[in-house]
């Protein structure tokens, strides 16, 4: 969860930089207003690409390419991850969670961290543009999906400590 709020708060700044075309804001918008019940749009929205996407790319990519080290095939797989969801204004904020993704793989030797926490970072943007009006994600996000560039500190703190503890408790692999 810290490592979605980082990367959308990275997509807010990009925006600030690289203002978003108000054509892709409102078909970014319609992704998540489908007409549907909010489990369903999670499955589809969270769920699959969570399992779908850290297979291919964490599974069959990183998999393909660790034959240039586990480093180069990290790498290739987020350029490729990045590539893949077609969106220039997000290519940073999700190269870098394809790092992280790919990192969370190599360093635990298992596809299932990447996938929950794929999961995880989709569901967190679902629940952010879903419930964004609500009273009590009101301290947390302003308008209608801005999050509180304030929350990216605590965030930041938490991925780091979060991270920390990982690669503690997970076992050596060559990175």
């Amino acid at each position: 969860m810290p490592a979605a709020i980082v990367v959308a708060v990275l997509s807010q700044v990009i925006n600030m930089v690289f203002p978003f075309p108000p054509k892709y804001i409102e078909a970014m918008s319609r992704l998540f207003t489908m007409d549907a019940s909010v489990l369903k749009v999670f499955i589809v929205m969270s769920v699959l690409p969570g399992f779908c996407e850290e297979y291919m790319f964490r599974g069959f990519i990183m998999r393909f390419f660790e034959k240039y080290g586990s480093r180069m095939a990290v790498i290739i797989s987020a350029l490729l991850f990045a590539a893949f969801h077609l969106d220039p204004f997000r290519f940073l904020p999700v190269f870098l969670l394809g790092l992280l993704l790919g990192y969370l793989t190599i360093r635990s030797g298992s596809i299932v961290n990447s996938m929950l926490s794929h999961t995880i970072n989709n569901g967190v943007a679902l629940l952010i543009v879903t419930y964004s009006e609500a009273n009590w994600l009101k301290p947390f996000v302003s308008g209608a999906d801005v999050i509180r560039f304030w929350v990216v500190l605590p965030a930041i703190v938490i991925l780091a400590l979060a991270l920390y503890l990982f690669h503690k408790v997970t076992q050596e692999r060559s990175l």
